[in-house]
């Protein structure tokens, strides 16, 4: 947007490592696999699994407490009970997600 050139399939990455910054002299331009060495090479990868993941809301116990209530209870209360969505509890139920437990 700054230059006013169509970057095509470039992505923009950080020099200053702020992903919030739009300052152009801290911005340049990178192919998806300069991207993604970047981001391991800064450490800014999330490779946690289960409740290690940055965007967790569940414990490894309270997956097994969700599988154990259901059928028992239906899934629209189960996701009430642990504030999380019914397609959510769907995909623990059916192991989609947290595959590891």
């Amino acid at each position: 947007m700054f230059t006013g050139r169509n970057p095509g399939n470039k992505h923009c990455l950080h020099t200053c490592d702020n992903p919030g910054c739009v300052n152009p002299k801290h911005l340049f331009l990178g192919s998806p696999k300069d991207n993604a060495e970047d981001r391991e090479r800064k450490a800014r990868g999330n490779h946690g699994r289960g409740s290690q993941a940055n965007a967790s809301k569940l414990t490894e116990k309270q997956v097994k407490e969700i599988r154990a209530l259901w059928p028992g209870m239906s899934r629209t209360k189960i996701a009430s009970k642990f504030g999380i969505s019914r397609g959510n509890v769907s995909w623990i139920l059916s192991r989609v997600t947290w595959t590891h437990i």
